[in-house]
């Protein structure tokens, strides 16, 4: 048994270690699934942003309008700035939850191709176990600036 456990200790086990935020935010994929986002929701962000901009507005004037209005009077400026708060936040909401779900469509590809190129860079370094996730490593066995290399050719000239 012990003759056993030396063996395997005398055998040299390669370890490498890759940093997903670093690949996600610096791999030209990465980059490219943050802009595709960016994008698509632009313009319902724009929205949002007049909205509440016009929020803003409606209650700068309501707040100087306030000491010489009766109370019937104020309940009827301040309903349709209530009104449009109640539409801000289910648009807020509503986009959220669709970047969240786009996110999630736009991240199986990064996933699948990120997962191809630490494949290809393990087998063409003999990796014997690649972690994605570790409360530590250090920089020896760090393989994120291979992968992202990899990512990059396979991304091509363009950026594909």
């Amino acid at each position: 048994m012990v003759t056993a456990a030396a063996a395997i200790h005398a055998q040299d086990v390669k370890i490498g270690y890759v940093n997903l935020g670093r690949l996600e935010r610096e791999s030209v994929q990465g980059q490219k699934a943050i802009g595709v986002l960016k994008q698509e929701f632009a313009q319902r962000e724009q929205e949002i942003l007049d909205l509440q901009n016009q929020i803003k507005e409606g209650r700068a004037r309501f707040e100087s309008e306030k000491g010489t209005l009766s109370e019937s009077e104020l309940a009827e400026k301040w309903k349709p700035i209530a009104d449009m708060m109640k539409k801000s936040d289910r648009m807020v909401y509503a986009m959220q939850e669709d970047v969240r779900l786009r996110r999630r469509q736009i991240m199986v590809d990064f996933v699948r191709e990120l997962n191809a190129a630490i494949q290809a860079v393990s087998k063409a370094q003999n990796f014997d176990l690649v972690l994605q996730e570790a409360v530590f490593s250090s920089k020896r066995i760090d393989i994120t600036d291979q992968v992202l290399a990899e990512m990059a050719k396979r991304a091509g000239p363009n950026g594909r």
